[in-house]
């Protein structure tokens, strides 16, 4: 030993040696849970104001029980710290947590990434590979409007369809010097009368909903379906007895010629698969007003008892399963009161009620109510939703019995299409459906006070 050594050994305590020595060493990474996982981050949707992105941590063991922090930046600032224990989805080695980022401004790019932060200190100790979004822009509802009334005493509408602006329908019943007609087709200049009828002498019974694929693909419907092939009116329901249907069909939606429901009175719903008819049993015996579905092919039915034992409901059709999403019960202690309609915006169904507009996703189960009081509905609504139609998520329309119509942007709902302008909910418009695509808004209802029908066509000034 030399004498260095020991004069420096006599000079410092043992223990002091024996702390310079351990404060040298890092601690080991093992000591981490979870040490060989991977940490991945990906945008699963984004709207004019809000993203929503998943975190997922792979090769987690089964056993996973310990607690990790996990950190969301956006452009380099935290927007979100949260505790996560990573239990893995059955023989997958994944775990997943869903963030929703709001309080973005529209159209414009974003950079998010995820850290793994050490469970002993601040040490961000993994990292995600940047993900960018851009938000949806805002869309425009400056529209311009124009009224025309069909028919005289005893007219309506029930229902319309856009194919494009030079091929319009609506279907009601329309009477004229000239006889009853049940539909009107506008080719961009002025309003034919239409019986729809198949071959032979046939009646034309008032009609309630019509829904077009294009123009050889056009369904309508009163207690029969009836089908538009481009040459004749086909008629189902009575020579056909695979069509089933308990009263009236009040609505129908397709997303191809193989793939069109229809849904009405008694809780009924019929699908029609490119050949025939197939009877849905729902179980309940509430009539079901409107219809809609995704590419995914979950189908949301809603509806309401119009006469007789007051009852509203939200329906759930997917992998051959109906589900029942909700049922007023009593009015005034329920959750959305009166469930009027539904339509799907791309990304998510909306749901018109009484209390407001439920944005609903069937991916997570999750659901929001936007109020009747952070939509500003202008003093002509009466809050009874109609219709609701979307071109896409910031592209929205909703019309209210008495002519109200608002307009979501991707950022704020308003009335300020100038429809209020023209309709002044004065009892004066009573609506029944509403379609719209191509930029076109289309109305249909009738006047209380003159009897007649009456059309209201939107056209975008962008």
């Amino acid at each position: 030993m030399s004498l260095l050594f020991q004069t420096f050994r006599k000079a410092i305590p043992a223990g002091l040696v024996i702390l310079l020595f351990t404060a040298c060493q890092e601690p080991p990474t093992n000591n981490e849970p979870y040490p060989n996982t991977t940490l991945t981050l990906k945008a699963l949707d984004v709207s004019s104001t809000e993203a929503r992105l998943r975190i997922s941590l792979t090769g987690v063991d089964s056993t996973a029980s310990d607690t990790i922090p996990l950190i969301l930046k956006r452009d380099g600032e935290t927007v979100k710290s949260l505790d996560f224990v990573p239990f893995p989805r059955s023989g997958s080695g994944r775990a997943d947590t869903t963030i929703m980022d709001a309080g973005l401004e529209p159209g414009r790019s974003y950079s998010y990434t995820a850290y793994r932060q050490s469970v002993y200190n601040t040490a961000l100790i993994d990292s995600s590979a940047p993900v960018s979004l851009t938000t949806l822009d805002t869309t425009s509802h400056d529209f311009t409007w124009t009224i025309d009334t069909l028919g005289s005493y005893g007219s309506y509408l029930n229902d319309v369809a856009i194919i494009d602006e030079n091929n319009i329908w609506a279907v009601g019943n329309i009477e004229t010097d000239s006889g009853s007609y049940n539909a009107a087709r506008w080719d961009g200049e002025q309003w034919e009368m239409i019986k729809i009828t198949p071959a032979g002498s046939w009646p034309s019974y008032p009609h309630n909903a019509i829904f077009a694929l294009d123009s050889n693909d056009i369904w309508s419907a009163t207690s029969a379906a009836y089908h538009w092939n481009g040459s004749v009116w086909e008629v189902f329901g009575v020579q056909n007895s695979n069509w089933e249907f308990d009263g009236y069909v009040r609505a129908i939606w397709g997303s191809s010629p193989e793939d069109v429901y229809f849904v009405g009175d008694n809780g009924s719903i019929v699908h029609y698969d490119g050949s025939g008819f197939t009877h849905i049993p729902t179980g309940i015996n509430i009539d079901l007003l409107d219809v809609a579905g995704n590419s995914q092919g979950t189908i949301i039915a809603t509806g309401y008892n119009q006469w007789g034992n007051i009852g509203s409901v939200i329906l759930q059709y997917s992998n051959s399963s109906v589900t029942l999403l909700y049922d007023m019960g009593d009015f005034y202690s329920s959750e959305y009161g009166v469930i009027y309609c539904t339509e799907f915006d791309g990304k998510q169904f909306l749901i018109g009620t009484t209390k407001g507009i439920v944005q609903y996703n069937p991916d997570s189960g999750e659901s929001t109510l936007i109020t009747n009081d952070e939509i500003q509905w202008g003093d002509n609504a009466y809050l009874a939703v109609n219709t609701i139609r979307a071109q896409a998520p910031n592209d929205v329309v909703m019309v209210e019995n008495w002519g109200g119509v608002v307009y979501y942007n991707g950022n704020t709902w308003n009335d300020g299409t100038g429809l209020g302008d023209i309709v002044p909910g004065d009892g004066t418009f009573f609506a029944r459906g509403m379609d719209y695509k191509h930029n076109i808004i289309v109305i249909g209802g009738e006047s209380p006070v003159t009897g007649q029908a009456i059309t209201i066509i939107g056209k975008s000034n962008d």
